[in-house]
C-alpha cells in the first residue's frame, strides 16, 4: 500500500467557507483530520459569486487558517460546492467480451474506460462537470446492476454511471477565487454527494435514504438504493430565503434581527403551536418589547421550506426513487437546526427524518456534524480517490517503483 498523502478539500459556500486537510489512516477506516479553517463568505448569493475580491478573501483566509493548523502549505485542493444548479446526466460505455462464457477483468475495464470517455463530453454546452461517478455494470442489455462482472457470461459489458454539471459561469469565477489564493483545483465534488457520504450510513444507502443539505443560499441533495445514487441535484434557495421572508413579512428592523428571530422563534412545522401565542421579534429599531403571533411566523416559514421540500420530492418521483426511502431522511447543513425542519420533511415525504449524527474524531466536525457533513464527507471522497490513484500509479509503475516509494517515501502536502 503507498504511504498516505495529505488531502485537502474547500467548501465554498454562501454563508461560510471551509477549508479540512487529512489524510487515510493506517488500517483503514474513516480519515485522519489533519488542519481546519474557516471564514465567512460575503459576496455570494444563491450559491453564485456577485463580489469576486470578497469571495478571494474568504477562500485565502481559510486556507491560511488551515495550513496554520496543519503546520503544512496547501498548493492543491479538492473543490466542493453546488451553484446551486446541479443536475446530473446518465452515462454508460460498453464493450465485448472476448469470451461470451467467461468475463474477464479486462473486459471490464474496457467498459469502464469507454463510460470515462463517454463521460468527458457528456455535460451539456455551458456546464462544466463535476467528475464522472461511476455506479455499476450490467451485462447483455440486463438492467440489473452488478459490482463485479468478471467470471460472469455475457457477450457485452456495460458500465453505467452519472456525470454530475453545473453552469459554466457559475462555477468559474469559485474557482478563479482558488487559483487567486495560488491553489490548484484537481478534483470537483458535488455538495450534494459530499454531504450525503457523512450523513448517510452504508446502511441507509443500501436500503435507500435521502441527504438533504440546507445551506444558506443553496439546498442540495441525493437519494440512494443499494448502495447507488439514483437522484440528486440543487436549488439556488436556501436558509437565507426563510430569513428574507421574515423581514419582508414583520420588518424586525435589520437582517440581522430576522436572522436572530428565525433561529429562536421561527418554526417549520405548524404542529402543536398555539393560536395566541406570541413571541418576541427583537427589532433593532423601534420598540424592544414588541412580540408577534408565532402561528403567523410559523406560516411563513412553512410556506417557503414546504415548497423547497416539494421541489425535492418532484424530483425524487421523476427518478422513480422517492419509493425507495426505506431508511428514511436525514437532513445537514445550517439550515436543518430549523425549528420543525424534520417534522415538516417527515409530513411531506411520508417518510422518517432525522438530522445527520456521525463521529469524526476531529474536534472542529464533531463539535457541530450537522453543519459540517458536507465538507467532512468531501475529505472521505478525497481521500479515497487519492488512494485509489495511487494503489493504481504503484500497480503501473511496478516492483522498482514501490521499492522506491518505500525507500524514500512520498508524503505529499
Amino acid at each position: 500500500m503507498p504511504s498516505s498523502s495529505i488531502v485537502t478539500v474547500i467548501e465554498v459556500g454562501t454563508k461560510r467557507t471551509v477549508v479540512l486537510a487529512g489524510r487515510a489512516r493506517e488500517g483503514g477506516g474513516p480519515p485522519e483530520a489533519l488542519g481546519f479553517g474557516e471564514a465567512q463568505t460575503t459576496g455570494m448569493q444563491k450559491g453564485r459569486v456577485v463580489t469576486p475580491e470578497y469571495v478571494r478573501t474568504a477562500v485565502a483566509t481559510a486556507l491560511s487558517a488551515a495550513e496554520d493548523s496543519a503546520r503544512t502549505d496547501i498548493r492543491d485542493v479538492a473543490l466542493v460546492c453546488s451553484c446551486g444548479d446541479v443536475a446530473a446526466e446518465a452515462v454508460s460505455g460498453e464493450a465485448r467480451a472476448a469470451d461470451p462464457d467467461a468475463v474477464s477483468e479486462e473486459d471490464a475495464a474496457a467498459a469502464r474506460h469507454a463510460f470515462e470517455e463517454a463521460s468527458a463530453g457528456a455535460a451539456p454546452e455551458g456546464r462544466a462537470p463535476f467528475g464522472a461517478l461511476f455506479l455499476s455494470y450490467s451485462l447483455d442489455g440486463d438492467p440489473t446492476p452488478l459490482h463485479d462482472p468478471a467470471g460472469m457470461p455475457g457477450a457485452v459489458v456495460r458500465a453505467s454511471g452519472l456525470v454530475p454539471h453545473a453552469p459554466a459561469r457559475h462555477l468559474e469565477p469559485i474557482l478563479d477565487a482558488v487559483y487567486a489564493a495560488e491553489c490548484e483545483v484537481n478534483y470537483r465534488i458535488f455538495s450534494g454527494l459530499a454531504a450525503a457520504r457523512a450523513a448517510l450510513s452504508r446502511q441507509q444507502r443500501e436500503d435507500g435514504a435521502l441527504c438533504i443539505d440546507l445551506g444558506g443560499g443553496t439546498t442540495s441533495w441525493c437519494a440512494y438504493r443499494g448502495l447507488r445514487p439514483v437522484a440528486l441535484g440543487s436549488l439556488p434557495v436556501g436558509g437565507e430565503h426563510v430569513t428574507k421572508d421574515l423581514l419582508s413579512a414583520f420588518n424586525p428592523g435589520s437582517l440581522a434581527s430576522a436572522e436572530r428571530f428565525k433561529r429562536e422563534s421561527g418554526q417549520a412545522s405548524l404542529r402543536g403551536i398555539a393560536a395566541d401565542e406570541r413571541v418576541p421579534l427583537h427589532p433593532d429599531l423601534g420598540d424592544p418589547d414588541r412580540t408577534v403571533s408565532r402561528r403567523a411566523a410559523a406560516q411563513v416559514v412553512n410556506a417557503r421550506m414546504s415548497e423547497l421540500f416539494r421541489l425535492v420530492r418532484e424530483d425524487l418521483r421523476r427518478h422513480d426513487a422517492l419509493r425507495h426511502l426505506g431508511a428514511g431522511i436525514v437532513l445537514c447543513g445550517g439550515g436543518a437546526r430549523l425549528g420543525g425542519a424534520a417534522a415538516l420533511a417527515e409530513e411531506i415525504f411520508h417518510a422518517p427524518c432525522s438530522l445527520a449524527s456521525f463521529s469524526t474524531g476531529c474536534r472542529e466536525i464533531d463539535a457541530d456534524p450537522v453543519r459540517n457533513a458536507t465538507i467532512w464527507g468531501g475529505l472521505v471522497q478525497a481521500v479515497r480517490k487519492d488512494e485509489a490513484e495511487r494503489e493504481a500509479a504503484a500497480r503501473r509503475g511496478g516492483p522498482l517503483k514501490r521499492v522506491l516509494d518505500g525507500i524514500f517515501g512520498k508524503e505529499g502536502r
